[in-house]
């Protein structure tokens, strides 16, 4: 196998250090690390053509609100939106999806 290299989803910059490599189902995965940001992400490779890279460094806002509520016994929406650069149109729907599923409780007073 040559050389492999991809486009870091952060900075742009070609990242050609492999951290780690493994095979995912039909995919061959190469964990990069940028040496310009250094920031790792994942590259997918199908037949070992480039198929689409995971932004390590990216997680969906969601799980950003859920650990923000782990570490306060209580936070209004606007204190959460603040807190994690987000609106606070944003908090409040993913914590009205979050009610659904029971992983949180409103408390109004």
């Amino acid at each position: 196998m040559g050389l492999h290299m991809s486009k870091c989803p952060n900075c742009g910059n070609e990242a050609t250090k492999i951290v780690k490599e493994w095979n995912y189902s039909i995919f061959h995965v190469k964990n990069f690390n940028c040496t310009t940001c250094q920031k790792n992400f994942k590259a997918y490779f199908k037949q070992g053509k480039f198929s689409h890279i995971i932004d390590s460094t990216q997680r969906k806002p969601i799980y950003s609100v859920i650990q923000y509520l782990k570490k306060h016994d209580s936070a209004r929406a606007e204190e959460i939106a603040e807190a994690e650069n987000l609106s606070v149109a944003e908090v409040i729907k993913m914590l009205e999806e979050l009610e659904k599923k029971g992983i949180v409780e409103s408390i109004t007073t």
